[in-house]
């Protein structure tokens, strides 16, 4: 099969691989659709230690082309949208509900071979189906948009809250549209003209690029952007009481003073990936509740995988979508 393969930070080969072989509980998908992720940035930039060679891509959709003699619900030529998160399923975290945290997960293009090829094997579990009505490039949104339902989920919203989205990019403009549906009021911010105007499209109910958010206070904050200066305006911007969600991460410390916390009692969650979120997701997506597809900023061969990465780091593209 064709992969593209990471040999060594910034530089992606096409390869002929063997075709992954499917375990008795296992299923064969034939890769379709594959999104390019901030986290596959950072493996390719060398900021992220895997081992090389590697294969990069969670973000994916295709057909069930080959079932383990175990597999139950799907068959062969099944649609299905991939969950890249591999859990133990028997440990004390799993067991309360938190999977998604836990110590032994494997994820696809981390410490497994990801999607970035022609095929990629899971497990029966973690290949959810999706409606004919649903694009190949929508299942692949699927993942994003999951953490996007994820952070919502944990955000608390009451019927007319404030809530403000700190940066505009897909997981931002994700996550604005589920507060919304929600029942919040939702104000997104980012510095890039082009995200608001999308973010516009896509139904926030206010903008801004920051500069006007100094008198005003927020129920309800999700931080998209994953930045030090976003962390510390989210923490200036919560209402007494209120709750600020971390969706994004940049990998530098920040220093807080703990006191505005306490006195404010301001609740700080972090959310990582979904817990059990995924049906929910395809829902909302095939019934178009959630807007998934225009937030793919453009769509690439698959040839172009390191092309598509690049734009990403010079900031020229939002969420490029390779089809094969």
């Amino acid at each position: 099969m064709k992969a593209a393969v990471m040999i060594e930070p910034e530089v992606i080969q096409i390869q002929d691989l063997p075709i992954p072989k499917v375990s008795a509980d296992g299923v064969l998908i034939e890769i379709h659709a594959v999104g390019l992720c901030g986290s596959d940035l950072t493996v390719f930039k060398g900021q992220r230690a895997v081992g090389f060679p590697h294969v990069l891509g969670h973000e994916a959709s295709g057909k069930v082309v080959k079932v383990g003699p175990a597999v139950k619900k799907l068959k062969v030529g099944d649609r299905v949208a991939i969950e890249p998160n591999f859990r133990c399923g028997v440990c004390e975290i799993c067991r309360r509900g938190t999977s998604n945290l836990c110590p032994s997960k494997e994820t696809l293009g981390l410490t497994l071979p990801g999607c970035f090829a022609e095929y990629v094997k899971v497990a029966e579990p973690y290949a959810w189906k999706i409606p004919d009505s649903m694009s190949y490039l929508e299942g692949a949104l699927v993942e994003p948009a999951s953490v996007a339902v994820h952070a919502v989920n944990n955000l608390g919203i009451r019927l007319g809250d404030s809530v403000l989205v700190l940066g505009a990019g897909p997981i931002g403009l994700l996550a604005m549209q589920c507060a919304r549906l929600a029942g919040g009021e939702v104000t997104v911010s980012d510095i890039a003209t082009k995200r608001l105007d999308l973010a516009v499209e896509l139904g926030a109910d206010h903008i801004s690029d920051g500069h006007d958010l100094r008198e005003r206070t927020f129920d309800r904050i999700i931080d998209a952007a994953g930045m030090p200066a976003t962390f510390l305006a989210a923490l200036s911007l919560v209402k007494p009481g209120g709750t600020a969600v971390l969706i994004g991460f940049g990998g530098r410390p920040v220093t807080v003073d703990p006191t505005t916390v306490v006195r404010q009692e301001i609740n700080i969650k972090g959310v990582m990936a979904c817990a059990d979120e995924f049906p929910r997701t395809i829902e909302l997506i095939g019934k178009r509740k959630l807007q998934a597809k225009p937030v793919a900023s453009c769509e690439l061969k698959f040839d172009e995988i390191e092309r598509g990465l690049r734009l990403m780091d010079d900031k020229t593209a939002i969420k490029p979508v390779v089809l094969l």
